[in-house]
């Protein structure tokens, strides 16, 4: 196996809303890039469970997790590329001995990895460094850019988009470089189409990418910076767990994050009394087929507390809800759906929130955390 996402490319600050996480809760998180398995730890929970099937995912968040630990914050910013700098693999020396010994055995020998930055490498990395590169070139200046991100409101931004637009090249280049054949080949994970029957994926991340630059705020989205410029624009705008005023918090709760190379159905079959009060998904349900989506669900109502929320994400399909789990889930639409509005990571075609057991809750309650201020 090796790095598919060097990031998370869901919105934290929507994810932490939807699971309303309180002090003492038990979280069980997809640990991909690690960035939102680390942010969780903001909201003080007793512990975050953090996996993933593919070890080097779980090496990657181990390396973050002793980075914040050992290093000052513009340090560790240096370190993982969000900043320049050419002492990196000085600086994983000093890291290296808050690794465990597989963690470290895989970092020792992926040096250039660490010479680059870890937030810059991976398999959708490689894709996006393409279209940046290759595709943007061809169509649009860098000025023009630069103008969209740096736009004082979305009317403007909109304006700026209507003239971006009118090159008959960007959306034919842009169908081209993501369409199901060479997205699926080369930029997302093995198996990530295999049960979508959305043909035309590209017309629809056409669409979506519109949305993402004339009506979410483009100063602040840190993932549409990553994409048009290859970095992020710290300290104003970057994952959470990158954001100065949450470092040190994080460093403080760095022994509830607890990692596990194990893909998520295995881990809850292994683990009979675990219980937990919130789940971070990811988009674990776009790769699924009927009968998964069945077993997995059940196995996270049995592992859920009462009243436990789950979020995740899904960009071309939704999973057909099994009829057994109507009975054990509320599904909290309206509120997912006031968070997706506001959901920096465009690309996403819907957002969805489940809450376990006791879910007898009046509609003011179960919408009384979407517009928390969920900063310490």
């Amino acid at each position: 196996m090796s790095i598919n996402y060097a990031q998370c490319w869901e919105d934290a600050n929507i994810l932490r809303k939807a699971l309303a996480v309180k002090a003492g809760d038990r979280v069980l998180s997809i640990a991909s890039g690690g960035d939102n398995s680390l942010a969780l730890l903001l909201d003080d929970p007793q512990s975050v469970t953090a996996l993933d099937y593919n070890p080097e995912q779980v090496y990657l968040t181990a390396l973050k997790a002793a980075a914040i630990r050992r290093l000052e914050y513009d340090d560790f910013v240096r370190f993982v590329g969000a900043s320049p700098g050419n002492d990196r693999v000085s600086l994983y020396r000093q890291v290296a001995p808050y690794l465990d010994s597989e963690a470290r055995l895989y970092w020792d020998s992926h040096r250039e990895i660490i010479e680059q930055g870890i937030i810059h490498c991976g398999r959708f990395k490689s894709y996006l460094l393409l279209f940046r590169k290759i595709i943007l070139p061809l169509v649009h200046s860098r000025q023009s850019l630069t103008d969209i991100m740096e736009a004082s409101s979305l009317e403007q931004q909109a304006a700026l988009y209507q003239k971006f637009s009118q090159n008959r090249w960007w959306k034919r280049l842009f169908s081209l470089f993501f369409s199901r054949p060479l997205l699926g080949r080369w930029g997302r994970c093995h198996g990530a189409f295999a049960q979508v029957t959305h043909t035309n994926i590209a017309e629809e991340l056409f669409a979506r990418t519109r949305h993402g630059l004339t009506e979410i705020p483009a100063d602040s989205n840190y993932f549409l910076r990553y994409i048009l410029t290859g970095n992020y624009r710290l300290p104003q705008s970057g994952p959470e767990y990158l954001l100065p005023q949450h470092y040190y918090h994080i460093r403080e709760r760095l022994d509830r994050l607890h990692l596990n190379v194990a893909g998520l159905e295995e881990y809850l079959r292994q683990n009979e009394s675990a219980k937990f009060e919130a789940f971070n998904l990811s988009d674990i349900f776009e790769y699924l087929d009927s009968r998964q989506i069945e077993n997995l669900s059940q196995l996270l109502g049995s592992r859920a507390t009462a009243g436990a929320r789950a979020a995740f994400w899904t960009m071309f399909r939704s999973p057909a809800i099994p009829d057994k789990l109507t009975e054990q889930v509320a599904f909290e639409t309206t509120r997912a759906e006031i968070l997706r509005r506001k959901d920096r990571g465009f690309f996403y075609g819907s957002f969805n929130i489940w809450r376990f057991g006791n879910f007898a809750i009046s509609a003011a309650s179960s919408l009384e955390n979407t517009d928390r201020e969920v900063l310490p």
